[in-house]
């Protein structure tokens, strides 16, 4: 199973899979969810607050494939990840709130608990200031791969 992060839909959009050039790849989306690709609510509002054809295309499109986040279980793992991100002097403050305040703990915790694979275009950082969500899936091993990488894992063509 894998779990989307907000940048595979917005670099999609905004890069090389345009809604107006590639529609395939979002269909395949909508075909391989939720049995092989979903997402979690975090993540939902994160892509409904842009108010742009995206946010529109998952309205209409995804929002039965956005999975909730809050299970006690969830909310553990989002405590370990926060006292994690917390202590750690490597990550600036401003990085840590900035990140602790956004989706992405929460989709390494859903992937954590329900033992899913994340799909983001973030790379892993190890000197960064910044939290980068490759670094936080290493903390806890659970395994992170890019969208083109899941795309040939599960033998989509768009």
């Amino acid at each position: 199973m894998y779990v989307l992060d907000s940048n595979t839909f917005i670099d999609a959009k905004n890069r090389y899979y345009g809604f107006d050039i590639v529609p395939s790849f979002w269909n395949k989306l909508i075909e391989n969810s939720p049995e092989n690709i979903l997402t979690i609510k975090p993540i939902e509002d994160e892509i409904m607050a842009g108010h742009d054809e995206l946010s529109s295309w998952f309205q209409d499109n995804y929002t039965v494939h956005a999975y909730a986040s809050d299970s006690a279980e969830i909310q553990q793992v989002f405590a370990r990840i926060s006292n994690y991100v917390a202590g750690n002097t490597q990550y600036k403050d401003s990085e840590k709130a900035h990140f602790l305040s956004k989706a992405d703990p929460w989709i390494i915790a859903y992937a954590y608990v329900n033992n899913c694979v994340v799909v983001t275009h973030e790379i892993l950082a190890p000197g960064s200031k910044k939290v980068k969500i490759p670094d936080i899936c290493n903390f806890l091993h659970v395994q992170y791969i890019n969208v083109f990488e899941m795309l040939r894992e599960l033998h989509i063509q768009i």
